[in-house]
């Protein structure tokens, strides 16, 4: 994959998937799939840790 600068709404996008904020329509479907891709990964990245979390303390409380 080659590497490149975001677009203006693209960079808007992602900026508001890393701050939990909701997508605006207005901006285009190649935003869209930035934002979609970000909030994917930070769900996927939460669930990881709850799940790690979870495995610690079973362990460290012999359940």
């Amino acid at each position: 994959m080659r590497e490149r600068t975001l677009t203006y709404d693209e960079t808007k996008a992602a900026e508001a998937a890393f701050k939990g904020e909701p997508f605006n329509p207005a901006w285009s479907a190649a935003a869209a799939t930035v934002y979609a891709g970000i909030m994917e990964a930070i769900e996927k990245r939460g669930m990881v840790v709850v799940v790690e979390s979870e495995m610690a303390e079973e362990c460290l409380t012999g359940r």
